[in-house]
Order: structure tokens, then C-alpha cells, then sequence
């Protein structure tokens, strides 16, 4: 026994010996389908012939159909010998971001995104590939050195999207399918043009190049200038981010595919468009942003005149262009600071870099901390003295340009910081002897006087003046003696002096707070018993009568008020009045359009407008059309029979019906049919309505539905889920929803009542919310969207009166492009529309009556549809990021009631240009501009510093912000990009103050 166990040790050991290094590679037959343990240089196994899908991938864990998990790849290989490797599966190497090169001589096919995210690979050789799957090396960003073999034959839409290194491509000249020019991929046979090199910064090819494919120069942001006399389409998402193009010349140009609505994303720098020679030019289809700088070339008067239709700012030209002239921008400054230089768009210019004749260039001085500009040298003339806030701007550039910017280092001063301790109740400002105001954080001279002064609101005091006093962790705020009450405070400088104040309601003082909750419908105002006028946040004294008075509009009548977020029961006067006040108090107030209930309906030429039927109703015989919302609210009605003439049925005509059971319909209507007491028209293809009275948890949809007609399931308080029968091929249910047979669309999400409810997470891979799927809904508070989704269709989220927020998981990038007419209707409770980068089009009314909306976020090149934020009263931050403002209506923001304190952000340089917009003046000197809106990064509020036993952690930062920590005699002791959402600032417990300075926020003190 004891021979046997020494033996079988052995022989396990020896098991071990030759098996575990094998162990992490999983192969079958000839295909590797795992190799986790996968590191530095590695070289695939001479059987392998195929590398499986996701080999070296793992995609993001969706093992419970909500999309919470995250993708994960390998980043331990540096390179690869593929050896006799012929195929590359999809996403086998996707974002191994180490991989810096790879041998592969025998590999023929490569499938989609297989290298997508390699961004440390620099070369591929392919001396035998076949196939070139779609985005196979897509952000591969160091990838500078490409060559293709004669073997080529297939390729998909480009394969090296945004990869901007790309300086050489090339295919054997021996190839007689493809062929490369200026390193450029065009097909032989239809002449498309595939792929383009990133780096490229002139594009001319000749009559081979017949075609732009799709997303052919997406991501060529160096490109300037391109010159395809025989292209006749421009394909969808071609230009995407070629963002210094200033030339496209596409003179027989007759088609432009922007399916995707992104097709000229991030073009903003274009001066000449030439489609001259193209008499049979179809339209740009909404990809070519309009802006005043722009002049199209075009054949003849017709087509001018049709593009004159849709472009306001846009110049047509009839005839061709002539030759633009190019002129060379050189900037340089001294080490105490640096130079960001850009032109249209936010797109950068490096120093010796050509532009167009006629572009706009724009230079911002960035003076390190404790340092300012001494002068602006531009072509030899001094014009420091025209400079204003560190930014100079050439509106027109005419001729070469040399710009010597020289910092120095700022006389003595000293820092001050400020603020008031409670911003609703009063506010604190800083002056100087002089006169100056200055803002928190600024600098002023050595032994100036500084005045502060306190303004409470109305009904509000000043309590007490605080200094802050101390160091490291004894660090305070002290009483100033002597100050308690009074309304300003005066102090000599000193350096990192920091002053605050507190305010408090009067004594049986109480604050009254109102609001309209639908503008559109009705105004409320509030006053005293004197007539004056009510300012919503004031307190008053205990006792104060204060009358509230609603201004319907039209013909709409009070539908309820609120009272501490109650409603008063069986209340709709239109004025509401607290003869004594005693408590603080809130107030709100909701108009609506209203139809007296009855039994006689309201028919129009075969229209049935209106109707609230007692019990079992039937449709009168003279109705052909039942309106949208014709019963709405007949809560009362317990069936519908239809007649045998009805044609028509509109969307959400039997809203909050919610005692109907079913319906009835006679063999001789040709359009309907009921279906178990579930209306279907007379096809079975289409899902009508469903009876919203129906006490069933669940519904399944019949074989034949090919689609539902959009709001058939709102207000059904019981139904929890739907399912489809088996054998439907044109829809989907997963989880009580209803999506398309392919899971793209969702249609129908369930209104449940329950707190668990609550949060709604719409799955990944919905690519489009449908019309009317989530509306209506009672209590969903929180929305979390995915990854995957591009369009929210017309009314799809509206009326949520309770949703707050609408989010993405962490490290989700928005894909959303269209927002549809009343998308988000009437969601009350919601309090900021989030920053969606590809965001294109914001429908008309899409935000109406969201009353509680504080914060929105404009992208650059959005469409702002009519009365898109009506009734949005309590508007505080706009971030709008396109220089140019988007065309928007004279009252667009009129609604928001504290106008003089809203704050819109634009880009650097944008200022005056939305001073001066229709819509947008409104703002007047609120408008701030904010480099971080300059490269498109979403604006966020002041940084949280949290203090450490070892140091200070700087929470809520925007990755790409440059950052530079001083001590107190101005010397540099740290700085650095920040690479994360926070950075870590290490301190010595001798150093007693220390000021960090951030791009895009005021200087921050540091006490330890």
C-alpha cells in the first residue's frame, strides 16, 4: 500500500509536470478558445490555425439580461508570433492594450473589432490576408505602419477607425482588387474609398475614388483639405471628428447617407464645400453643420434655392470655387506658462500648422500659479493692451501669424477666499478700498483693504462673522467679536484670509416656497394681504395672511393644489389663501384642460372627440374616428361595443380607463376584432388596445401581432407583463417587456405601482425606446439607460411624475442621437438632463413642464426642437458646448423664474456670440465661459477635498485637467494631468499652506 501511494504521488507529479503549463490553454481541434494565463511575448501554438471569438475578450456579463457586468481583456501580452495562425476570431484581442506588435504571416481572415483597442500596437505586416473585418483595428492610436498583401479581397467599412498615427498604408501594388494611394484604401471595382490614414492631412485622389464608404476619414482629425473630383456619395459616418476640415471638394457629389446622424459630427471648420458639377445633388441630409463661415459651391439656381430652405447661415453659391489660401500659424512663450491655440470646432493648432484663408483662430494664456501675462507680441507689433481675460482671437486669418506670449511672475499679494454659509437664506461679496469686487479665490496687493458685505433675503438676518484659524486638523472657523448681526465687515489682506458668514431667519419668521407644476396651463403668483408681491423663498413673520392665485390659460381649470407636497382634497378655486402663517410652507398648484364628465359624447363630423360613458357603453353608429384621448378619464366605463363603421383609433384614447374589462366589436366591421375581449384590428397584426380595467398579471400577445399600436398598455394598473405566444416571429418579451423579435426596440415596459419598481434599468442592446413604452408611469423614480441605445422616440418617457434622474452605470458613454418631440414630458420630479455626447436633435417639447429641472447639457451640433424646455422653471446651470449657438426661440428659457440667477456655460470665446442669439441674450452677464466645454468634457461643479491622516484627496475632477500644487511663496512642488475622477495630494506636516491650482476652477487652499 505504501509502494502504491509513493507511485501514484509520482505519477501525479509527473501529470502536473506536463499538464499545467498547457492547463490555461483551451484548444479544440485546431482552435484556441482560452488562454487566460497569457503574458508578455507570446507564441501561439503550432496546431492552431484559429484564434476563437473573444479568445483573449471576455464581454461584459449579462447572465441576468440587465447588462451590469463589465468587459475585461488581457493586458499582459506585449506581442505575438501567430505562427500558423489563418484566422482571427471577433474581438480575440480586443483592448489588450499592451500588445505593441504582431507576426502574422499565414493569418488570412481577421475578423470585426479583433484588434479594436490594441492602442500599443505600432505595425502590422499581412503579407497574405484575405478578409478585413469592420473596425478590426479601430483606436489602435499608436498604430502608425500598415502593409496589406496582394491576396486582399474583402473588406468591410474600415478597418482602422480613429486610428490617427496612420501614416502608412499600403497595399501590394500587385493587388487587383485593391489599391492605395496617398494612403489611401480605395476598391478596384466600384471605386470606394475604404479607409484613409489618420495622419493624413491632404487628401487628393483621381477618377479611381468614385465613392466615400462608410466611415472612410472618421476620425482624421489632421485632415484639411479633401479633393475627390469623381466621388458621387458620401458615406454614413465618413467624416466623423475630421474636425480641421476646411475643404471638401466633392464637385460631382449627388448623395449624402447620414443614417446615423453623425455622418459630419465634429466638422465645424469647413470654409468650401464644391458640389458644383452636380446637377442631381440630392441634399446633405442634415450632416452638414450650418454655420456662417461655410459657402457651398453648387450647379445651378434650383438646387441654391432648395438648400437656402434649410440653412440659414450657410452661403450658396452658384458656380465654382476658387483656390483657398493657406496661411501658417507660429505661437511660442517662455516656461512660466503655456499656450492653448484653436481654431473652429475647439480643434487644436500646433505651432507651424497651416489653416484656410479666412479661419478663426483662438489663443488662451495659461500663466502657471502666482504668475500672469506680461505681454502679447503678435507678428512683431505689441497689442497686450487689446488682450482681454488672457484670450486673444483672430476673427479672420489673411496672412501668416507669429505670436510671442511672455509671463512673469505677479508682485506680492495675497489670497482670499469667502463664502456664505447658507446661499438660499443671503449672499457675501468682497471689495477692495478701491472699489474692485473680487471673487473667492483671487488674488489682491499687499495691505489692502477689504470690505464684505452681507445681504440677506427678505425675512432673513446675518447672524454671526467667521475667520477661519488654525493649521493641520485644529483648523476652524472662529467668531469674529463684535461682529454678530452687522451688515459688512472691513479687514487688512492677509494671505490666505478666509471669511464667512451665516444668515438665519428672523425670529417667527417662516419661509413660503411656489411653483406651477405645467406653466403652459397656469401661472401662480403670491402676495400679501396688502398686494405685494411674494417672492417664492422669502420668509415672512408669524401671522401674515399671504393669498395664492392661479392664472389659468385658455380653457384649462385648476386640477389640484399642494400643500407640503399633499394635495388638498376636493380644492380647485383659483386662489388659495393662509390667513395665518405659522409654518413654512409650499405650495403648488396643477392646471389642466377639463371636460365636464356625462353621459352625451362630443362627435365632430364622425370624430368622436370626447366621452365618459357610465357602465357598458356603445359607440354611437355616426362614429367612423375615435380621437386620441376621446375617453380619456372614464373611470366609469365597464366595456365598449363598437359599431360597424368605425375606421380609426388614436393613440391613448382610453387613458386611465381603468374599470373596462373588455371589449366587443360586430362581425361586420371590417377593421377591428376582439380577441378575447382584447382589441386587435381586423389582421391580427396589430394590438389595439387592452382593456385597462383587467385585474390579469400578465398578458400574452397572440402569434399573429406583428406590432402593437404605441400606448395600447399605459395606464393598466395591474398588468405586470406581457409574453408573446410561440410561433411569433416580429416580437420579443423578456422580463414582462416587450421588444422587437431582434431585442433592439423596446415597445412596452410594465407600469407596476410598487416601491420595488421604483428603478427601472432598460436592458443592453435596446438600441430604440419606442413611442408611449415608458409613460404614464407611477412610480418610477430613477432610470438607468444603456450603453447600446441611440433614439428615445416621441412622448417615449413622458409623464413620470415622479422620475428624478435619468443615469448611465459607471464608465457608460451615451450613444443616444435623438431625443423625440415630448420625449420627456411632464416629468416633474426630474432634476438635470445629463451631458450624451453624440446627442443630435432635442425634440419639440421634449423637456415641457419639467418644473423641477435644474441642469441640462447642450452637445456640440444639437438641434433644439420648439418649446423644448416650456414650462422649466427652475432652470440653474445651462452647459452649452458648441461655439455657435443652436437656433432656439426668443422665450426658450423665459419660463425659468430666478433668470437673473442662472448661469449659462459656453466655450471659451463664445461669450458675445450668445449675448447677441436670439434666446439665448436672456442670460446676459451669466453667461461664463469654461475651457473644460472647450474639449467637450462635461462641466462639473467645484472639487470635494477630503483631508487624510497623509494628505488631501480631490474628489469630482474631469480626466485631461491640468493641475499644479504651490507653496505659500508661490514655488511649484507638484503638477500633473489628472487621469482618474481624483488625485492625491501628499503633504509634510511643516507645510502650512499649500494652493492648488486646477484648469477650469478657482485656486484652492490647502491647510495641514
Amino acid at each position: 500500500m505504501k509502494r502504491f501511494s509513493t507511485y501514484g504521488v509520482f505519477t501525479l507529479l509527473i501529470l502536473l509536470t506536463f499538464i499545467f503549463p498547457m492547463s490555461a490553454q483551451q484548444i479544440e481541434g485546431n482552435k484556441l478558445i482560452s488562454w487566460a494565463s497569457a503574458t508578455g511575448a507570446i507564441v501561439i501554438p503550432a496546431n492552431v490555425t484559429e484564434i476563437a471569438e473573444n479568445c483573449f475578450y471576455t464581454p461584459e456579463d449579462d447572465s441576468d439580461g440587465w447588462g451590469n457586468g463589465s468587459a475585461e481583456s488581457n493586458t499582459n501580452i506585449t506581442s505575438i508570433d501567430f505562427n500558423n495562425v489563418k484566422i482571427i476570431g471577433k474581438n480575440a484581442f480586443r483592448g489588450c492594450s499592451n500588445i505593441a506588435s504582431i507576426k502574422a504571416l499565414n493569418v488570412t481572415t481577421i475578423a470585426e473589432d479583433a484588434f479594436r483597442d490594441c492602442t500599443s500596437l505600432k505595425k502590422i505586416n499581412l503579407p497574405v490576408i484575405v478578409t478585413l473585418g469592420k473596425q478590426s483595428f479601430a483606436n489602435c492610436e499608436d498604430l502608425n505602419d500598415v502593409a496589406l498583401g496582394q491576396t486582399l479581397a474583402n473588406v468591410d467599412e474600415n478597418p482602422f477607425v480613429n486610428c490617427q498615427q496612420l501614416s502608412s498604408l499600403k497595399v501590394d501594388a500587385a493587388s487587383t482588387t485593391f489599391k492605395t494611394e496617398n494612403n489611401a484604401l480605395i476598391r478596384i471595382a466600384d471605386g470606394v474609398l475604404i479607409s484613409v490614414g489618420g495622419k493624413v492631412t491632404e487628401l487628393v485622389l483621381g477618377a479611381e475614388c468614385k465613392e466615400i464608404g462608410i466611415s472612410a476619414m472618421y476620425g482624421c482629425s489632421r485632415l484639411t483639405k479633401v479633393s475627390l473630383p469623381a466621388v458621387t456619395k458620401l458615406g454614413d459616418k465618413s467624416l466623423v471628428n475630421c474636425n480641421s476640415l476646411s475643404e471638401l471638394l466633392l464637385p460631382k457629389l449627388e448623395e449624402v447617407d447620414n443614417s446615423s446622424f453623425i455622418t459630419m459630427q465634429g466638422v465645424g471648420n469647413l470654409r468650401v464645400v464644391d458640389i458644383h458639377l452636380s446637377n442631381n445633388f440630392q441634399g446633405f441630409n442634415g450632416a452638414l453643420p450650418d454655420n456662417s463661415a461655410t459657402k457651398v459651391y453648387v450647379a445651378n439656381q434650383t438646387i441654391k434655392t432648395d438648400l437656402e430652405k434649410v440653412f440659414n447661415k450657410i452661403k450658396v453659391i452658384v458656380g465654382s470655387p476658387s483656390a483657398m489660401e493657406k496661411f501658417i500659424i507660429n505661437y511660442s512663450c517662455n516656461s512660466d506658462g503655456s499656450l492653448d491655440v484653436w481654431t473652429t470646432g475647439a480643434t487644436p493648432i500646433i505651432t507651424g500648422q497651416s489653416v484656410s484663408s479666412g479661419s478663426k483662430v483662438t489663443f488662451k494664456a495659461l500663466p502657471h500659479f502666482d504668475h500672469e501675462v506680461e505681454s502679447w507680441i503678435l507678428n512683431g507689433n505689441n497689442i497686450t493692451s487689446s488682450v482681454q481675460n488672457n484670450i486673444y482671437v483672430i476673427e479672420s486669418v489673411e496672412e501668416n501669424i507669429n505670436l510671442v506670449v511672455t509671463f512673469r511672475k505677479k508682485s506680492e499679494g495675497h489670497y482670499i477666499f469667502f463664502r456664505s454659509k447658507q446661499e438660499n437664506f443671503g449672499s457675501l461679496r468682497c471689495t477692495t478700498s478701491e472699489g474692485v469686487e473680487i471673487n473667492s479665490g483671487e488674488k489682491v496687493p499687499v495691505n489692502s483693504t477689504l470690505t464684505f458685505g452681507a445681504t440677506p433675503r427678505k425675512g432673513f438676518r446675518i447672524t454671526e462673522w467667521y475667520k477661519e484659524q488654525g493649521q493641520g486638523t485644529s483648523t476652524q472657523y472662529v467668531v469674529i467679536p463684535g461682529q454678530t448681526g452687522l451688515p459688512s465687515y472691513s479687514t487688512p489682506s492677509e494671505d490666505g484670509l478666509d471669511i464667512s458668514v451665516d444668515f438665519d431667519r428672523m425670529p417667527n419668521y417662516f419661509i413660503v416656497k411656489y411653483l406651477s407644476y405645467n406653466i403652459p396651463n397656469g401661472t401662480l403668483t403670491a402676495a400679501l394681504a396688502d398686494g405685494t408681491a411674494v417672492v417664492s423663498g422669502e420668509a415672512f413673520v408669524q401671522g401674515t395672511k399671504i393669498i395664492f392665485t392661479v392664472h389659468p390659460t385658455g380653457t384649462n381649470t385648476v386640477e389640484e393644489w399642494q400643500l407640503n407636497g399633499q394635495i388638498i382634497k376636493d380644492y380647485k378655486n383659483l386662489t388659495y389663501t393662509i390667513e395665518s402663517l405659522s409654518s413654512d410652507v409650499e405650495i403648488g398648484v396643477l392646471c389642466s384642460s377639463s371636460v365636464a364628465p356625462g353621459t352625451l359624447p362630443t362627435i365632430r363630423n364622425g370624430h368622436l372627440i370626447s366621452w365618459k360613458p357610465i357602465g357598458n357603453a356603445v359607440l354611437p353608429d355616426e362614429v367612423t374616428h375615435i380621437d386620441s384621448e376621446a375617453f380619456s378619464g372614464a373611470t366609469q366605463m365597464t366595456s365598449l361595443k363598437l359599431n360597424n363603421n368605425l375606421q380609426y383609433i388614436g393613440e391613448r384614447s382610453f387613458l386611465y380607463t381603468t374599470n373596462i374589462t373588455h371589449f366587443e366589436v360586430p362581425t361586420e366591421n371590417t377593421h377591428f376584432v376582439a380577441v378575447d375581449g382584447v382589441l386587435y384590428n381586423k389582421e391580427k397584426t396589430m394590438l389595439i388596445a387592452y382593456p385597462a380595467g383587467r385585474t390579469n398579471p400578465s398578458y400574452e400577445i397572440i402569434a399573429t401581432a406583428k406590432s402593437i399600436l404605441p400606448g395600447c398598455f399605459v395606464t393598466c394598473p395591474h398588468l405586470q407583463g406581457v409574453t408573446v405566444a410561440n410561433g411569433n416571429t416580429s416580437l420579443s418579451a423578456s422580463k414582462g417587456a416587450l421588444f422587437s423579435a431582434n431585442g433592439e426596440t423596446l415597445f412596452f415596459y410594465p407600469t407596476g405601482v410598487s416601491e420595488a419598481t421604483s428603478e427601472v434599468r432598460i436592458p443592453e442592446g435596446t438600441k430604440t425606446i419606442a413611442r408611449l413604452a415608458l409613460s404614464y408611469y407611477p412610480a418610477v423614480k430613477k432610470l438607468f439607460l444603456p450603453s447600446t441605445l441611440k433614439t428615445i422616440e416621441q412622448r417615449a418617457l413622458s409623464y413620470n411624475p415622479l422620475l428624478t434622474s435619468i443615469e448611465f452605470d459607471e464608465g457608460v458613454t451615451s450613444q443616444i442621437e435623438v431625443i423625440g418631440d415630448s420625449a420627456f414630458y411632464y416629468s416633474r420630479q426630474l432634476l438635470a438632463f445629463p451631458y450624451m455626447s453624440q446627442l443630435k436633435t432635442i425634440g419639440k417639447g421634449a423637456f415641457g413642464v419639467n418644473s423641477l429641472l435644474e441642469e441640462i447639457h447642450i452637445p456640440l451640433g444639437c438641434a433644439i426642437g420648439e418649446k423644448a424646455f416650456k414650462g422649466c422653471q427652475s432652470i440653474k446651470r445651462v452647459y452649452a458646448y458648441d461655439t455657435t449657438p443652436a437656433i432656439i426661440e426668443a422665450d426658450a428659457f423665459s419660463d425659468i423664474v430666478y433668470i437673473n440667477e442662472a448661469v449659462l456655460n459656453v466655450p471659451i470665446g463664445a461669450k458675445q456670440r450668445y449675448l447677441q442669439a436670439v434666446g439665448w441674450s436672456i442670460f446676459g452677464n451669466n453667461i461664463v465661459e469654461s475651457s473644460t466645454l472647450d474639449n467637450q468634457q462635461v462641466f462639473k461643479k467645484e472639487p470635494i477635498i477630503r483631508f487624510t491622516s497623509e494628505g488631501f484627496l480631490v474628489e469630482g475632477l474631469k480626466p485631461g485637467l491640468r493641475y499644479t500644487l504651490y507653496t505659500f511663496d508661490g514655488k511649484s512642488v507638484l503638477n500633473g494631468i489628472v487621469k482618474e475622477n481624483t488625485i492625491f495630494i501628499q503633504t509634510e506636516k511643516e507645510n502650512n499652506i499649500l494652493f492648488l491650482s486646477i484648469e477650469g476652477f478657482n485656486t484652492i487652499k490647502l491647510m495641514y
